[in-house]
């Protein structure tokens, strides 16, 4: 039994999205669409010469796939929570009373109901049941908090 080119296309476009719905986050959705694309062309032209077909399927793949990662996947990209997979940016602009005394130096401490290594952000020393806000994360890994007053 022989495929005939339209068919063979079609079952790889086939084969290709079904791989794809498997998690390849869009990386064989280009070269799926692309042989869609070879499945159109041979059913409105006719059978192509084997070296014309690749070179075709080739161009067609990287054009979409182009397409596909320019256009859509920034698209598919975007999020509600775009903090959800980074906490200690989440952590910054929040506000907490200390349990524990900081003395400027980078400390585990609790904040809420979470250790984290804090430090002051000026290194001053804080006492227990200070207010303090996270005002940022800094390169060695620990968040800095400073002092509220009354009025904020």
């Amino acid at each position: 039994m022989t495929i005939d080119q339209f068919s063979g296309w079609l079952i790889v476009a086939a084969i290709l999205l079904l791989l794809e719905l498997l998690g390849f986050s869009g990386f064989l959705l280009g070269i799926a669409i692309a042989a869609g694309m070879m499945a159109l062309i041979v059913w409105e032209l006719g059978p192509l010469p084997a070296a014309t077909s690749a070179l075709s399927f080739a161009g067609l793949a990287i054009l979409c796939t182009l397409i596909y990662w320019r256009g859509f996947k920034p698209f598919n990209n975007r999020s509600d929570a775009p903090l959800l997979n980074d906490p200690y940016a989440a952590q910054i602009g929040r506000r907490y009373v200390l349990r524990d005394a900081i003395d400027g130096q980078p400390k585990r401490v609790f904040l809420g109901d979470s250790r984290w290594a804090v430090a002051t952000a000026t290194g001053e020393a804080l006492s227990v049941g200070t207010d303090v806000v996270v005002t940022a994360r800094h390169d060695d890994g620990h968040l800095l908090v400073s002092a509220t007053r009354a009025a904020d």
